[in-house]
């Protein structure tokens, strides 16, 4: 055997991405961007449940499969933190406070860890444009894995009254009942679309939690009439970067928090959680700028 059959080489790290339809994520260019600047050989793959062609039922085992693979860890996107909390072994106190996971880091015993980091990257996307005087009344639109985590922080954040809206009412009764322990002295109550006329003009903040403006189910949650210059206007959606939603906030005069805040927070605190490196957020939100100026042409 020569020297050259002999020499190992290295393996990159692996991560990756987990949810549905998500062929369009920047998660892959951003982890693999800051991980080059860092040195660190990163293949951040993406899972995309449909592409798979695999049932809900089969995701838990996929997320644990993972690892067998020689994932270091990985995100979880919609819809599917729900299901990554109740696969991990261990979760730490905020996703058990709000049965949502959107990250997973094994450990040396191949024992999944769940985290989450959109209630702490959102939050900090919303202290980059808002001051504690500013929420009063919110109403978010969505309480699955992502609502779960933005209701959590604009509570923290001293909203006085949450009003959340989710088609799926048990889901949104659910969510109330994750809170209400937590935020004792805040009020948090549901609304349908039909309330909307009597809820909106207490109104100091919107929070879109849903899917609603991505790419995969264009729309706006409220239409330009709803929304008034006092609201402040918040998106969890990324691509595209100004959804519907922010357009007509933007067109109202409205403070927006684009959906991009929210996503290079949160993927630095996945980096870290990861790799077990410290992230630089504002280059990772330099580079994320760059990506989206040229996907859409600015």
């Amino acid at each position: 055997m020569t020297q050259t059959d002999q020499r190992v080489v290295a393996r990159p790290r692996r991560s990756g991405l987990i949810g549905w339809g998500i062929g369009y994520s920047l998660s892959p260019q951003l982890h693999q961007a800051e991980a080059a600047a860092l040195g660190l050989d990163l293949s951040y793959d993406i899972f995309d449940v449909r592409e798979l062609g695999i049932d809900d039922e089969a995701v838990g085992s996929l997320m644990l499969d993972l690892r067998d693979e020689g994932v270091a860890g990985y995100n979880v996107t919609y819809p599917y933190k729900r299901i990554a909390f109740e696969t991990v072994a261990v979760a730490d106190d905020l996703s058990s406070a709000l049965e949502a996971v959107n990250t997973v880091v094994f450990d040396e015993d191949g024992a999944a860890h769940g985290y989450n980091t959109d209630a702490g990257g959102f939050g900090a996307g919303l202290d980059e444009v808002l001051t504690a005087e500013d929420y009063g009344h919110v109403i978010q639109f969505g309480a699955g894995g992502a609502g779960s985590a933005t209701a959590y922080a604009v509570l923290r954040r001293g909203a006085s009254q949450l009003t959340i809206v989710d088609p799926n009412t048990d889901r949104a009764s659910h969510l109330i009942r994750q809170l209400a322990p937590l935020f004792p002295t805040a009020r948090i109550d549901s609304a349908t679309s039909d309330d909307l006329g009597s809820v909106l003009p207490t109104v100091a903040g919107v929070v879109n939690a849903s899917p609603v403006g991505s790419v995969n189910s264009p729309g706006s949650v409220l239409t330009k009439d709803q929304l008034k210059p006092s609201m402040w206007v918040a998106d969890v959606v990324y691509r595209p970067l100004r959804t519907k939603l922010i357009e007509l906030a933007e067109s109202q005069g409205s403070r927006v928090v684009d959906g991009g805040r929210m996503f290079v927070h949160q993927a630095a605190m996945a980096f870290e959680l990861i790799n077990d490196l410290p992230a630089d957020t504002d280059r990772m939100r330099a580079h994320f700028v760059r990506l989206i100026n040229d996907l859409e042409g600015h």
